[in-house]
C-alpha cells in the first residue's frame, strides 16, 4: 500500500522523464560470486530509534556512521576500475547499495533514468614555437580534426576571464586561439562567449601550477577548450604566436540515474530535500568527492527512518552525472512541473565536506562572485553558521557559482543552501590561522580533488563529523517548522498551487 501511495505522489510532484519507475536492474550488475560487493542489507541497515529533533539528530549522523558507508564506496571504487563515474559498474554498483540499505529500512526508493551525450577527452597536445605543451584535458571539450587547430594566439589581458563578450572589447579574435584566466564563470560560459566572438579553440590559465582534472559539461558544445599550468600560460603570454592545439575527444551516451527517496510522513508540500551526487570523477573512487556528501545523505535518511514524527517531508536524492556538468539534477529539476518546484521549501547540498586539510565553508551570496540566491536562503545560511559557530568553529562564505547540485535548484527560484570544506584552491595563512587547529597554508584544501588518491586515506574525520552533524540538524530543523529564528517562505507564500 505505501508503495503505491509513494508513487502516486511522486507521479503527482514530479513529471519524471521515466515516470514513477522501479528500474532497479543496473546496466552493470553486482557479480554475485564478488565476496568483496557481499553486503547483508537487513544487518546493516539496523539502526535505534533516533528522535526528529534536531540535536538528536544530528548526534546520530556522526564520523564513525558515516565513514561505514565510504568503506563501501572504497570497496565498490576498488572492484569497478578504481572509479564510480556515472555509466560504469562503479556508479550502477553504488546506486545498488544506496537502494539496499534504504529498501532495508523501509524506505521505497524511486529511480530516475536519463540518457546524456558526454564527449569523453583522450587527449589534448599543443605545440608553439617547436616547443611541445601538455595541456589539462577538460571532459567536455570539442575535439578536433587529427591534424588539430592551427592558429594565431590571443591572450586576454591578465585578470581578465571570457566570462562576456565585453571583455574581448576592441580585440579581433576572429579565427584565433584565444587564452582567458580560469574563475568567475562556469568553462562551458567561457566557451560560448569566445564561439560568440569567432575564437576557434579557448585556452584557460589555471591560477596555479598543477594538474587538477575538472569537470564536465552538458551539450550543446561550442568549441575545443583545454586549460594551461600557470606556468605555460604566462609564458604563452610573454610571446604569443602561433598554436597548434590536438585534442582526441570522442562522443559517447551514457545512461544512468538518480535515486530519491521521501518520508511517509510530513507535509508532501513543503519539502525540505537534502542531495548530494553519488558520482565520481572517471580519474578516481571519489571518496571525497562526492562520497562524503552523499554518505551523509544516506545515513541522516538511515537514522530519520520513513515515518519521522516531522511537520515537513523530506526528500533525499543522489543524483548522478554531477561530474559531467550537473545533468542529474538538472533532469530532475526540469522534470518537475512549477508547482512540484513550489512544493520545495529549500534544497540542502552536500558536496565535499571532509577534505584533508580542510577549510569551513558556508554557502554565501554575500560573497564575492556570487550568484544571487532565493529568498529563504540566507535563513539556511544563519543557521549552518550557528551551529558551526555553536561548536567553536570559525566558519567562511563560499560563493553560490553553480557548480554543484544546488545549481538548477536555485535556477528554479528554490531557496538553498549547504556547506563545502574545499577543493584544489590553496588554504592561506591567514585561513589556517582562523580555523585554529590549523591546516597546512598554502597547501591545496584537497590535494587529491578529483585524482586516484580521493581515497578513505583523503579523508577528514573531524570535519566529516562536524560538517555531517550540521546537515542532520538542519534536517531536523526544518524538518519540524519553516518558522521563527530561521524562516523560510511556506508554500503559500511562494506561490498560489
Amino acid at each position: 500500500m505505501r508503495a503505491r501511495f509513494l508513487c502516486a505522489i511522486a507521479l503527482l510532484i514530479a513529471a519524471l522523464t521515466s515516470g514513477c519507475s522501479q528500474h532497479n536492474k543496473p546496466a552493470h550488475p553486482v557479480p554475485t560470486n564478488n565476496p568483496a560487493l557481499s553486503w547483508n542489507f537487513d544487518e546493516l541497515a539496523k539502526r535505534p530509534a533516533v528522535s526528529s529533533e534536531p540535536a538528536s539528530l544530528a548526534a546520530a549522523v556522526n564520523s564513525p556512521a558515516v565513514w561505514q558507508h565510504l568503506e563501501q564506496f572504497q570497496r565498490i571504487a576498488d572492484a569497478s576500475d578504481g572509479n564510480r563515474a556515472a555509466g560504469t559498474a562503479g556508479y550502477d554498483r553504488s546506486v545498488d547499495y544506496v537502494q539496499g540499505m534504504l529498501k532495508a529500512r523501509g524506505f521505497d526508493v524511486e529511480v530516475q533514468e536519463f540518457e546524456y551525450d558526454f564527449i569523453h577527452v583522450k587527449s589534448a597536445t599543443m605545440t608553439v614555437g617547436g616547443r611541445t605543451i601538455q595541456p589539462q584535458i577538460l571532459q567536455g571539450s570539442m575535439g578536433t580534426s587529427a591534424s588539430g587547430i592551427t592558429a594565431r594566439l590571443q591572450p586576454l589581458s591578465p585578470g581578465l576571464k571570457g566570462c562576456s563578450e565585453d571583455e574581448y572589447a576592441g580585440i579581433d579574435v576572429r579565427g584565433t586561439i584565444v587564452l582567458v584566466d580560469r574563475g568567475d564563470c562556469p568553462f562551458r560560459q567561457k566557451e560560448a562567449v569566445a564561439h560568440d566572438v569567432g575564437a576557434l579553440a579557448v585556452l584557460v590559465a589555471n591560477s596555479k601550477d598543477v594538474n587538477d582534472a575538472a569537470r564536465g559539461q552538458e551539450e550543446p558544445h561550442f568549441l575545443p577548450i583545454v586549460m594551461l599550468a600557470k606556468r605555460d600560460a604566462e609564458t604563452l603570454r610573454a610571446s604569443p604566436g602561433e598554436v597548434t592545439l590536438i585534442v582526441d575527444a570522442p562522443r559517447q551516451v551514457i545512461k544512468t540515474r538518480n535515486v530519491f527517496t521521501q518520508t511517509t510522513t510530513g507535509d508532501p508540500h513543503e519539502v525540505v530535500v537534502l542531495g548530494g551526487h553519488l558520482d565520481s570523477v572517471r580519474e578516481g573512487p571519489g571518496i571525497n568527492d562526492n562520497g562524503s556528501g552523499s554518505a551523509t545523505v544516506l545515513e541522516t535518511a538511515l537514522a530519520l527512518g520513513p515515518h519521522p514524527d516531522l511537520k515537513n517531508a523530506v526528500r533525499f536524492m543522489f543524483f548522478g552525472a554531477e561530474e559531467d556538468g550537473l545533468i542529474g539534477s538538472e533532469k530532475y529539476v526540469k522534470s518537475l512541473s512549477r508547482n512540484a518546484q513550489l512544493d520545495i521549501a529549500l534544497m540542502l547540498n552536500a558536496d565535499m565536506i571532509a577534505s584533508p586539510n580542510p577549510g569551513y565553508f558556508v554557502y554565501n551570496d554575500a560573497t564575492e562572485g556570487s550568484d544571487t540566491a532565493p529568498a529563504g536562503s540566507e535563513s539556511i545560511r544563519a543557521a549552518f553558521t550557528d551551529r558551526l559557530r555553536g561548536q567553536g568553529i570559525t566558519v567562511a562564505g563560499f560563493p553560490f557559482n553553480s557548480r554543484s547540485d544546488y545549481g538548477p535548484f536555485l535556477d528554479a527560484g528554490i531557496p538553498v543552501g549547504g556547506l563545502a570544506t574545499g577543493d584544489n584552491a590553496l588554504k592561506t595563512g591567514e585561513e589556517a590561522q582562523a580555523w585554529g587547529w590549523g591546516g597546512t597554508p598554502d597547501t591545496a584544501f584537497d590535494p587529491n580533488y578529483h585524482q586516484p588518491g580521493d581515497t578513505l586515506d583523503n579523508i577528514d574525520k573531524d570535519a566529516l563529523g562536524r560538517n555531517a552533524g550540521a546537515f542532520a540538524y538542519l534536517v531536523g530543523l526544518f524538518g519540524h517548522t519553516l518558522d521563527g529564528e530561521y524562516a523560510v517562505p511556506k508554500r503559500t507564500e511562494r506561490a498560489p498551487a
